[in-house]
């Protein structure tokens, strides 16, 4: 392509671009249109396209922060859910439960309490009570060894909750990438990006 320009040829630049022709005359008329303002309306319009471009990164940067952040909150969430699932009663309680209803109903039951939950009071609710209400719900129907599962759940909960100074316990509800005020906002990359750093230094060590 730049062998074209070398030569001067962009005509076939523009062709082996798929460029449309109707595209290059409008950005013509444009630019002579441009070269014919006044140096003054010339500095404004520099200006407005200057604009155009920082809005432009704004946005670019901001979707990959989203991202980022949804990445991060999958993670956590995926981390409260295992944990919640470690107790040996929660674990035969869903290994129960997924050969009635079918393999991954039960993750599904409580993904669907979240956002249930979330829709009804304007808030998110934790992973552990998603699991908590789910077993709850479903206890008649594979019988025993729910309460002792809950009474495990409690003291799970309790341990979150005294491990996170910040008061900071991953929730379910409208999902990995929600703005629940117990969870950490992240306004630029970098920040987000240190978070992201001391989480992986801690799984490491």
């Amino acid at each position: 392509m730049q062998a074209y320009i070398n030569q001067g040829d962009l005509g076939l630049f523009f062709d082996r671009a798929q460029i449309p022709k109707e595209n290059v005359i409008t950005y013509v008329k444009q630019l002579i249109e441009y070269e014919e303002l006044p140096a003054d309306q010339r500095v404004i319009s520099d200006r407005r396209k200057e604009t155009l471009v920082d809005n432009y990164m704004s946005q670019q940067q901001n979707a990959a922060l989203a991202m980022q952040n949804e990445t991060l909150m999958k993670g956590q969430l995926e981390l409260e859910f295992k944990q919640a699932l470690s107790l040996p009663e929660v674990s035969s309680f869903v290994e129960r439960f997924d050969e009635k209803l079918g393999t991954g109903a039960f993750r599904q039951h409580a993904d669907q309490f979240g956002r249930t939950y979330y829709a009804s009071n304007g808030r998110d609710t934790s992973v552990i009570e998603a699991v908590k209400h789910v077993m709850k719900e479903y206890q008649p129907l594979l019988g025993e060894g729910v309460s002792s599962a809950q009474s495990g759940l409690e003291s799970v909960k309790r341990e979150r909750e005294d491990s996170k100074p910040d008061g900071h316990i991953p929730n379910i509800g409208r999902g990995a990438a929600n703005t629940s005020p117990t969870k950490p906002r992240f306004t630029d990359l970098k920040t987000l990006q240190e978070h992201i750093n001391k989480k992986l230094d801690g799984t490491n060590g």
